[in-house]
C-alpha cells in the first residue's frame, strides 16, 4: 500500500509494539487501514480490513508456504503443495471447480500438466528443461 508523499499518516501502534492502524488527512479516509493480524509463533502481518470495510489476507503454512489468498467475495484462492514444496493444486473457492487446478510434475520437479475444467494442459520438456510443447484441450 503507498500513498502519495503529501499525505499525512498517522501510524497507530497497540500494546505489542505492532501496528494496528494507519490514518490519513484526506477527506472521508480517517482510517485507511486497520484490524491487522499477526501470525502468533513469528508475528508476521497477514491481514488487515481496508477503509472500505473490505478485508485482506494471506495465511501461510508452518513451512512459510502460501495456503489461502482472500480479499472479499470476490476474490479468495487456496494454495496446496506437495512434499517437495511444488505448488499441486490452486482451489477457487468464489467460482468453484471450473477455476480451479491441479499441477503435475516430472522427476526432476518441473512442471508437466495442469489439469483444469475444460483447460487441461501438458508440456513437453527435453533434457535441460526447456519446454519443447505445449498442448491445451487434451482430456
Amino acid at each position: 500500500m503507498s500513498l502519495a508523499p503529501a499525505t499525512l499518516r498517522s501510524h497507530l501502534f497497540g500494546g505489542w509494539g505492532r501496528l494496528n492502524a494507519i490514518g490519513s488527512n484526506i477527506a472521508g479516509w480517517g482510517t485507511i487501514a486497520d484490524s491487522f493480524l499477526y501470525q502468533p509463533a513469528t508475528t508476521l502481518r497477514y491481514g488487515f480490513r481496508y477503509a472500505s470495510n473490505s478485508y485482506r489476507l494471506k495465511q501461510s503454512d508452518a513451512d512459510g508456504r502460501l495456503t489461502r489468498l482472500y480479499a472479499g467475495p470476490m476474490f479468495d484462492l487456496a494454495f496446496g503443495w506437495n512434499n517437495v514444496d511444488n505448488l499441486s493444486t490452486i482451489s477457487d473457492w468464489v467460482y468453484g471447480s471450473t477455476h480451479s487446478a491441479t499441477m503435475g510434475y516430472d522427476s526432476r520437479d518441473r512442471l508437466s500438466t495442469v489439469t483444469r475444467s475444460g483447460d487441461n494442459q501438458i508440456f513437453g520438456l527435453d533434457a535441460s528443461g526447456n519446454r519443447t510443447a505445449h498442448n491445451r484441450g487434451l482430456r
